[in-house]
């Protein structure tokens, strides 16, 4: 249990900081150049955090954006059932629609940590398993930095 919360606690914080960007940052055209950039930025820090070749990359990238999209469809999720749940408590609604609500939170959160799992194995038979580790530990040091970025007012 502590796995689950601790891995939704990292997908929760990397989904906040892209959301939090978007309190800064214009809607429209300016909001998806800036999107692109910090993908871009992503992309380039991992293959480097990685030491991946262009032959490794080549079989990487497609498998990472697949992992990536099912990750942002869960965390839609994930937020999809908090919102609910959070205005079923605030609403005082009875303990069984709670725990209806409570329960389809729950199974969110399961599911987005199974996203990991899932795709581990996969990652595995394009990278080697050092790869893959510094793979987690390059979103994780990515995250942190574009973190330190938004604090310190350096937005662009």
């Amino acid at each position: 249990m502590k796995t689950i919360i601790k891995s939704f606690i990292v997908g929760l914080s990397l989904s906040l900081i892209f959301s939090s960007y978007s309190f800064a940052q214009p809607a429209g055209k300016n909001w998806d150049s800036w999107q692109r950039k910090i993908q871009t930025e992503k992309i380039a820090y991992l293959t480097s955090a990685m030491g991946l070749t262009p032959s490794e990359a080549q079989d990487f990238w497609p498998l990472y954006n697949k992992m990536e999209n099912e990750r942002r469809k869960s965390f839609d999720a994930v937020m999809a059932a908090y919102k609910n749940l959070k205005w079923a408590v605030g609403a005082n609604k009875s303990d069984k629609e709670i725990a209806i609500l409570l329960n389809r939170y729950v199974l969110a959160v399961k599911n987005s940590h199974s996203i990991e799992a899932k795709y581990t194995p996969q990652l595995e038979k394009v990278i080697s398993v050092q790869k893959v580790a510094k793979l987690y530990i390059g979103e994780e040091s990515f995250r942190r930095q574009q973190i330190h970025k938004f604090n310190k007012g350096d937005r662009e």
